[in-house]
């Protein structure tokens, strides 16, 4: 079991299931690994079933620095192939506040937030906080475009949570967008908050869904 006071450097493989509203659709294997001063975290998505027709899987990484108790994000990579193709490749430049994004297309943001954080590390940022007894998070990610999409998430409670691994007590965090856009994250104490339910509904009203199936410290 993670330990809250150490949780930032223990190394761990998460493992997923992952579903589109009700059918289960694939796979996601989460892991956290450590260089130096620095960590990486993946994520790699692997369909199954009819969801192999529409996509080959999705793979993200983040590499990131803690400074000071806080996530620093350096590099960010997301790749996605099947029906519709697209890579987005992002390094961060701290000595002068500066974004550079290789991938779509090469282009640099300059005066970047100080709360800047990639898409994949902000869930390590929110688990940290949470071990720290936030209850509201802030700031700012980028996506494809230069204009960056900022967040507001915040403690909605704690509630019981039935996933293959066990049924488990765990805080829900989440936001809804001005767009209609519903996420939340419940993350477990008895984990330090490693997240162990992930929900993402869209406009549509589409719901993808992550459940925890294991976890193994290294």
């Amino acid at each position: 079991m993670f330990s809250v006071s150490t949780w930032a450097k223990d190394i761990y493989t998460a493992n997923y299931e992952l579903y589109w509203g009700s059918m289960k659709v694939g796979t996601v294997e989460r892991k956290l690994s450590q260089n130096g001063d620095t960590y990486n975290l993946s994520s790699i998505a692997k369909p199954q079933g009819l969801a192999k027709l529409f996509s080959k899987g999705i793979v993200e990484k983040s590499r990131f620095r803690l400074n000071g108790g806080k996530v620093l994000s350096l590099e960010y990579y997301y790749e996605q192939r099947g029906k519709e193709d697209r890579t987005i490749k992002h390094r961060y430049q701290w000595s002068t506040n500066a974004l550079n994004i290789d991938k779509p297309q090469k282009m640099t943001v300059n005066n970047i937030a100080a709360n800047t954080i990639d898409l994949l590390s902000f869930q390590h940022l929110v688990s940290m906080g949470l071990a720290s007894g936030k209850t509201d998070f802030s700031g700012s990610v980028y996506k494809k475009s230069t204009e960056p999409d900022l967040y507001t998430l915040k403690v909605k409670g704690k509630e019981k949570v039935d996933t293959p691994a066990g049924k488990l007590v765990a805080t829900r965090i989440g936001r809804t967008n001005a767009k209609g856009k519903n996420f939340n994250l419940w993350c477990a104490e008895s984990l330090s908050y490693l997240p162990v339910k992930i929900e993402y509904t869209t406009r549509k009203g589409d719901l993808a869904r992550m459940l925890l199936t294991k976890v193994k410290i290294h």
